[in-house]
């Protein structure tokens, strides 16, 4: 197998073969001179990363005349908007797995400073462009198989690229971060909910606020901590300052790898009210340490979830302020019911084996095996 990455993730790479040699993975670095006077601000990189896309492919001609490979498979940036040319190398193409198409409706940004809606309404904006990309038509058109992160990511495609189309994770957890048992709530003592999340509108923190607002006003003991740093930290204190549960709700800031993984061993649930997620790796991390997960029925937590590990809160035709009452609803509903909250932890460990990385790269095989066979037989 070869990769081609960039030439920044170098040093990372080889102390990582040097500790566990892989003699049948072989990596190639290719870094652009010009990245490195472009800064890194947003805008920037996404262009740098087109740049990137365009050197990739005389490289990856070269390699294949040397390797003759079978597939070729496109991973990152992890989104459907920039498009990949390495279909054009002649052999059977997987384009993804990507997101980038998960959205939620505008009404439920209602609360939040008028900046965060503005980015929204452009995101938006930038991700239909998509469908008036010649080029992103072009290069989707050689794609053997398509794969999105979630359905959303499916269906903002066009539907040429649709019917050649699947959903699949292309996260994973890790065998030694999930536990045998989940924690055992003392009676009498609050709830602990965790986020782990940057500070911004779309994280939907003021869901967690609003509800944690909800559950203090009915006696409910209910702690809510945020492990995450972000631009929106002062004006969600302000919110939680105006409703006065400072003792409730708690933003720790940027926390270290281990300091995150003992809040899970510590926390009685994971809330992760996200709007637009592709994936949501700390939904996964919280599988494993056996946390039930409570999340909306958007992006790639809906697709992690079960109504076996966790509750699955519906945004259809609810306002931001359903949605406030039905985070708290949830949370209730495990606060007052300790044996329903222990079977979902349970279940959690469960599915969070169900996601385990072998499991997600046997699956990436077989995907890539059929696709060879598919185009031999054609």
């Amino acid at each position: 197998m070869v990769v081609i990455t960039k030439g920044v993730f170098r040093p990372f790479i080889e102390t990582e073969l040097s500790l566990r040699p892989r003699p049948r993975l072989h990596f190639v670095f290719l870094e652009i001179p010009l990245s490195r006077h472009i800064p890194y601000v947003r805008f920037a990189v996404y262009a740098e990363y087109i740049l990137w896309q365009l050197a990739v492919f005389p490289l990856a001609l070269r390699l294949h005349r040397k390797w003759k490979f079978d597939v070729v498979q496109h991973l990152t940036t992890g989104t459907f908007r920039y498009p990949s040319w390495l279909g054009f190398l002649g052999i059977p193409f997987v384009f993804g797995p990507v997101g980038g198409g998960e959205r939620a409706p505008m009404r439920l940004y209602q609360g939040l400073p008028l900046i965060e809606r503005l980015k929204e309404r452009l995101r938006t904006a930038v991700m239909f462009s998509g469908f008036l990309d010649p080029f992103l038509r072009i290069a989707l058109s050689k794609a053997d198989v398509y794969v999105a992160k979630t359905k959303q990511s499916m269906e903002v495609v066009p539907a040429s690229v649709r019917r050649k189309a699947l959903v699949r994770l292309e996260i994973g957890a890790n065998p030694e971060e999930i536990v045998l048992k989940p924690r055992v709530r003392v009676a009498g003592e609050p709830l602990r909910a965790l986020m782990v999340c940057r500070l911004i509108g779309w994280k939907g923190i003021h869901f967690a606020i609003d509800a944690a607002r909800q559950l203090c006003s009915q006696g409910v003991k209910v702690e809510i901590e945020v492990c995450g740093a972000g631009g929106l930290l002062s004006w969600l204190q302000g919110e939680v300052e105006r409703h006065g549960i400072e003792e409730n709700f708690r933003f720790l800031g940027a926390v270290s790898r281990n300091k995150v993984k003992e809040k899970y061993r510590h926390a009685d649930l994971l809330l992760f009210p996200s709007l637009h997620d592709s994936s949501g790796n700390a939904v996964i991390e919280a599988l494993g340490f056996g946390l039930p997960v409570i999340c909306l029925d958007l992006g790639g937590p809906a697709e992690i979830v079960t109504e076996g590990c966790g509750i699955v809160i519906p945004t259809c035709g609810r306002s931001h302020v359903d949605v406030g009452n039905a985070l708290a609803e949830a949370v209730l509903a495990l606060e007052t019911n300790e044996s329903r909250r222990q079977g979902l932890a349970l279940g959690a460990i469960a599915r969070a084996h169900e996601l385990l990385w072998s499991n997600q790269v046997r699956a990436v095989e077989v995907l890539m095996e059929n696709v060879v066979k598919r185009r031999q037989a054609t």
